[in-house]
């Protein structure tokens, strides 16, 4: 008897309350004020973002767990691409003269469960430098677990900065006739 009236509860609910919500759910998502005023909510957040860039003078910029000296890896960083050096929050800088080489990878991990398998994609940049001393040090730049949104900004920024130092990919020369490995 006690499970029953929850039951009738529920029933009695799903026409008077949650088909009404549902309703008036499906009139504001279909009214054209809506699309508008969304419309003009991205184009406020992309012209932020570009006059942001503009003003600041930045050519690219990502973000990431930032492995290097004198930051903090278990907290987001903002990495920033200048014209004239590269930046870690603004605030560590190596000048673009030191810079080597940038590299992108993937990495995949896959987790096996029961009769399940997940793959995790971790997108890491890796840039080479020569800091202040003269040592080669190595930046590292990793993203979130399967954040798919930086596989395409980390690309971008590690083909902006191997422009911009010089850098040219040895291409791999596959033969093309038989031979004995």
């Amino acid at each position: 008897m006690g499970q029953v009236i929850p039951l009738v509860i529920i029933i009695i609910l799903i026409p008077f309350v949650l088909l009404p919500i549902l309703f008036v759910g499906l009139q504001i998502l279909l009214s054209p004020p809506f699309w508008i005023i969304l419309v003009i909510v991205i184009a406020g957040v992309l012209s932020f973002y570009l006059m942001d860039k503009k003003r600041k003078g930045y050519l690219s910029s990502t973000f990431g767990y930032i492995a290097l000296e004198g930051v903090d890896s278990s907290k987001m960083s903002i990495l920033r691409l200048y014209p004239d050096n590269i930046t870690v929050n603004d605030v560590q800088i190596i000048p673009i003269e030191r810079v080597k080489k940038a590299a992108f990878d993937t990495q995949t991990r896959v987790i096996r469960g029961y009769r399940t398998q997940v793959k995790e994609h971790t997108y890491v940049l890796t840039i080479q430098f020569i800091n202040k001393i003269g040592n080669e040090n190595y930046l590292t730049c990793r993203s979130k677990v399967n954040q798919g949104g930086l596989h395409y900004e980390y690309m971008q920024m590690e083909q902006k900065i191997n422009k911009q130092v010089g850098y040219v990919k040895p291409k791999q020369d596959y033969p093309n006739k038989p031979h004995e490995l």
